[in-house]
């Protein structure tokens, strides 16, 4: 994903939340689930995107404005590579970041696993940058932006999958 492109999807992100009406949050820490719709490219000279879809799971501690947690997802959908299909993205990660009120800003960090018919799986790492907006006492947007490393994917070479994800969170 070229900075031009990251930088629209970040500023759409951001328009997204700005244009959902405040709800105050008193705390971010607990529990959520939710689902998500995105897309993912491998840059492969393709400037074709791959349409995903998925679930997400976690947990958070805030401690004054600061917010961290451990959480799960995965992304499904076939993104096209040089070696054939991937066919889904799963993560373990960490995030950490700040809560102005209604709206956590964030960054994360973990292990990724991919998954293909075509050509095996393999483990990997990833990064993201991510916003999300409670719209009620339960019930938050997000957004998120990550990169998926793989060294050495099943000795094939190496892989790198961008994911953009925009979904929504029961938080219990």
């Amino acid at each position: 994903m070229t900075k031009s492109k990251l930088i629209a999807a970040i500023a759409t992100a951001a328009a997204l939340v700005a244009s959902v009406p405040a709800y105050a949050a008193d705390d971010w820490g607990g529990s959520y689930v939710g689902v998500q719709l995105g897309f993912g490219d491998t840059g492969e000279g393709s400037k074709k995107r791959y349409p995903t879809f998925g679930v997400q799971a976690g947990h958070d501690w805030q401690i004054d404005n600061w917010v961290v947690g451990l959480g799960v997802d995965s992304y499904h959908g076939e993104i096209g590579t040089g070696f054939g299909n991937l066919d889904s993205l799963s993560r373990v990660k960490v995030r950490g970041g700040y809560a102005f009120g209604d709206t956590l800003a964030y960054v994360s960090a973990g292990a990724s696993y991919g998954m293909s018919r075509d050509f095996g799986n393999d483990w990997g790492y990833s990064a993201g940058i991510g916003v999300e907006h409670r719209i009620s006492e339960r019930v938050s947007l997000t957004g998120e932006i990550s990169q998926h490393r793989f060294d050495d994917f099943n000795k094939l070479g190496s892989l790198d999958a961008t994911t953009v994800s925009v979904g929504v969170n029961y938080r219990f």
